[in-house]
């Protein structure tokens, strides 16, 4: 049986920083958490891996979105996967619960990290899913480990593309499979502060589908038809605001922290859904193949 946790390279650059301390801010401590599950009435000696998805499912279109990539990325039981910036490790754990799939996590923040770990302990699936504290730049996996590799929210961070997809490709099997989710750069003008990942543009490292889906080729990949993931994005952030003023008008928090942060959500949340309408970002699903040698 694996550990549920390990440790790999976790040296960070300025901008790596900035962003391990963004979610470390956002994302519940396992105490939040704890917190939160109680309020909402559930026995936590009692939990399944559903249970989390109202605080661990924190990218945009939630539930739907992580079963989607599921489903174009073809998963399977027994499949090995690795969750590229697994943060809370929702979809590590739902790969694992309704899919069957061994997964491993690799996460830059340690606190976000230790909460993945903690609440994977909680709902029983330690011997499933594994995670590294460390940096998706060099990834102490060997080479062609993985069947799939998963990317939600992740590349639009990283400055260093070439390596974060390079280490993709080095881990994945030939004819392996690997899944973006992600952000990229819009066709009407620089993106507006603050984003879901960025508080300011040192925190963000956007590029046009066009650049990435060059790089990506030429790192070894046949890349996939963008799937278009705006017009579920609007629909899911706009019923986030909702949430998120009711929450602010009754005084209550969000995701296990408190009303300043629902408020702070609240912010970011509708700025985003002014950058999907002006088309200053896009987002959107991609399936690349890794060539056989």
């Amino acid at each position: 049986m694996k550990p549920t946790s390990s440790q790999g390279d976790t040296s960070l650059s300025h901008q790596a920083q900035l962003v391990a301390e963004h979610w470390a801010r956002r994302l519940p401590s396992f105490d939040q958490a704890l917190a939160l599950l109680h309020s909402q009435g559930l026995d936590t000696d009692r939990l399944n891996p559903e249970d989390l998805h109202g605080l661990d499912m924190v990218h945009a279109g939630g539930v739907k979105a992580t079963d989607l990539v599921a489903h174009e990325a073809r998963i399977e039981s027994g499949q090995h996967l690795l969750d590229v910036g697994c943060g809370l490790g929702g979809p590590a754990r739902r790969f694992a619960y309704r899919h069957g799939a061994v997964v491993s996590g690799i996460e830059l923040s340690e606190p976000v990290f230790q909460t993945a770990v903690a609440l994977t302990s909680l709902v029983g699936l330690g011997d499933r899913v594994h995670f590294t504290l460390g940096s998706a730049l060099k990834m102490p996996y060997e080479e062609g480990t993985f069947d799939v590799v998963v990317m939600q929210h992740c590349a639009m961070q990283v400055t260093e593309k070439h390596e974060i997809f390079g280490e993709s490709a080095r881990v994945l099997r030939p004819g392996g499979i690997l899944v973006l989710h992600e952000f990229f750069s819009g066709t009407d003008g620089e993106p507006r502060y603050p984003l879901v990942w960025a508080s300011e543009p040192a925190m963000s490292a956007l590029e046009t589908f066009e650049d990435t889906e060059v790089l990506l080729s030429q790192l070894g990949f046949s890349v996939g038809p963008f799937l278009d993931q705006v017009p579920a994005a609007i629909s899911f952030y706009a019923g986030m605001v909702a949430k998120l003023e009711k929450a602010v008008a009754d005084g209550t928090g969000f995701r296990g922290k408190d009303v300043e942060e629902a408020r702070n959500s609240l912010r970011i949340f509708g700025s985003m859904l002014k950058n999907f309408h002006e088309n200053r970002v896009r987002l959107g699903i991609v399936v690349c193949l890794k060539r056989a040698l």
